[in-house]
């Protein structure tokens, strides 16, 4: 193939796959995000315990204001001083 056909060629097979990319491109572009929700004014920590002597231990320093049982395991929300 002589070297003016295959500059035509690249040229033509550049400009049929230049929109298909512009578009893949376009359509992976993600919106701005939404402004974050305030934080609260106290910060949530979760306590996991594995043992149940701890987690009694624990049950007894803290203040309990909710119990939820989620999955088949409770979930104690309140206090912990």
């Amino acid at each position: 193939m002589p070297a003016l056909l295959r500059t035509a060629h690249r040229r033509t097979a550049l400009l049929r796959t230049a929109p298909l990319a512009i578009a893949a491109l376009t359509s992976c572009a993600r919106p701005a995000p939404s402004p974050a929700a305030p934080a609260p004014a106290r910060p949530r920590i979760a306590v996991l315990s594995a043992f149940q002597l701890e987690l009694d231990a624990l049950r007894h320093a803290a203040t309990i204001t909710e119990t939820r049982v989620i999955n088949g395991r409770t979930h104690y929300l309140g206090t912990l001083e």
